[in-house]
């Protein structure tokens, strides 16, 4: 059991008198560096039993009125018999502001919420945690930690969005100003989006006090209108061949194969370190994704099936990537350590970008009022499918996604398709 403190800053004296004069048996001492409450009661005299608990507070002075003002809400109800000490805590501390003066309970919270969001909810990679949320989580930790803290959630998503941020890439951009997150659209919503959800975890599972939580009125204001992003580009047929000739001209080979497969097959890039070779209903060789999407459906984690692949060609061209995989003889790009590396979207968006045809064709889309991607190789895959009259349903399968999705993600046609579709109406008619 911890035991007071012999001597100590004349504060501390202070502190334990003032604790002892608001009831019999209570009194305060440092534990770990925080306020530990301790009652100690006569026995046989019809008091409750000896209890502690540690309080939320660090060990110093300007904690003194918080635990203060928290003995005088409890004690009553504690000495009476009607609730345990930490029943009593728990009740008050959840409906105050008393946990947000110590920040390190907000550190414990972010690394809970990290693990959940990782290894438990949607299974989010690491690289994505910090990119849709752990950078503005170090944001929001240094702000609870300086002078002046944020008191609420509206206090702090509006502290972080205009929190002033320096560029850390090496060379002479490094130390430079960047644009506030609220002068960035899409950075904004996912801002609020990330704090929004930090929060509700800290209050429904941490027992933060309720008013950190932001209402739906306030969380729109913050939030602020939806951006209105270009439509993904697709690419032609001879644009696609153009990348997939320089790819193939790259030290480390293999990307050039990488494209095709998303643009003959319409796969997610993670999705090609899961094909095989499977025979189907007919008794013929298919391609096939032996790993579903993990996704969150209404809070509940799902997964999509395994699926069956279709090729779309470019300029009638296949270019063996059935027989390749079949026979093992596809060649993926390499690691350092010589291995077939993991294909993702992150080393397959740096290769393209660094090809001369991609750069031309990204400021050419861009001109057009497009924006394209490396994803755009699966856009380009859904539109063609709506060119050539296979059914949304049928694609969708073929992409791994509901109809519903396919409609309101993807893209599903071209100006030329448009055009082409129409024009073959009109001579229908005449």
């Amino acid at each position: 059991m911890p035991r007071a403190k012999k001597g100590g800053e004349n504060w501390e004296a202070g502190f334990r008198a003032a604790i002892r004069s608001l009831s019999r048996g209570w009194g305060v001492l440092e534990h770990s560096g925080k306020v530990r409450l301790r009652l100690q009661f006569p026995k046989g005299q019809g008091l409750p039993s000896n209890q502690q608990a540690t309080l939320p507070y660090p060990w110093s002075p300007e904690s003194q009125p918080a635990v203060i003002q928290l003995v005088s809400l409890i004690l009553e109800q504690v000495n009476k018999g009607e609730k345990t000490l930490q029943a009593a805590l728990c009740e008050v501390l959840a409906k105050s502001d008393v946990k947000q003066k110590d920040p390190r309970n907000w550190e414990q919270i972010v690394e809970r919420h990290r693990n959940e969001l990782i290894n438990r909810g949607n299974q989010i990679k690491e690289k994505t945690y910090q990119a849709s949320y752990g950078r503005y989580f170090e944001v929001a930790l240094k702000l609870l930690r300086g002078h002046g803290a944020p008191r609420t959630g509206s206090e702090l998503v509006n502290a972080v969005l205009d929190h002033q941020r320096t560029n850390r890439k090496a060379g002479k951009v490094h130390g430079t100003p960047l644009k506030p997150w609220r002068q960035q659209a899409s950075s904004r919503q996912e801002c609020c989006l990330a704090l929004k959800k930090l929060i509700e975890f800290a209050v429904e599972d941490c027992h933060q006090p309720q008013s950190w939580i932001i209402g739906q009125a306030e969380y729109k204001r913050l939030r602020g209108g939806r951006p209105r992003e270009s439509p993904r580009a697709t690419l032609t047929d001879e644009e696609c061949v153009q990348i997939f000739t320089e790819l193939d001209k790259k030290e480390n080979r293999g990307w050039g194969d990488v494209a095709r497969i998303l643009r003959i097959y319409g796969v997610r890039m993670w999705e090609i370190n899961f094909l095989v070779v499977r025979t189907n209903w007919e008794g013929e060789k298919q391609l096939f994704v032996s790993k579903g999407k993990v996704y969150t459906s209404q809070g509940v984690k799902e997964v999509t099936d395994p699926r069956f692949l279709e090729p779309v060609p470019v300029a009638n061209e296949k270019f063996n990537l059935l027989k390749k995989i079949d026979q093992g003889e596809l060649v993926l790009p390499k690691g350092d350590n010589g291995k077939a590396m993991e294909i993702s979207g992150a080393n397959f968006g740096a290769n393209l970008r660094k090809i001369p045809i991609w750069q031309i064709l990204v400021k050419t889309k861009a001109a057009q009022g497009e924006k394209l991607v490396p994803y755009s190789f699966r856009h380009t895959y859904s539109a063609k499918c709506t060119e050539l009259g296979i059914h949304t349903d049928h694609a969708s399968a073929a992409m791994g996604h509901s109809a519903e999705v396919h409609r309101r993600i993807y893209r599903t046609d071209t100006q030329a398709s448009v055009t082409r579709d129409f024009e073959r109406a009109r001579s229908r008619i005449g």
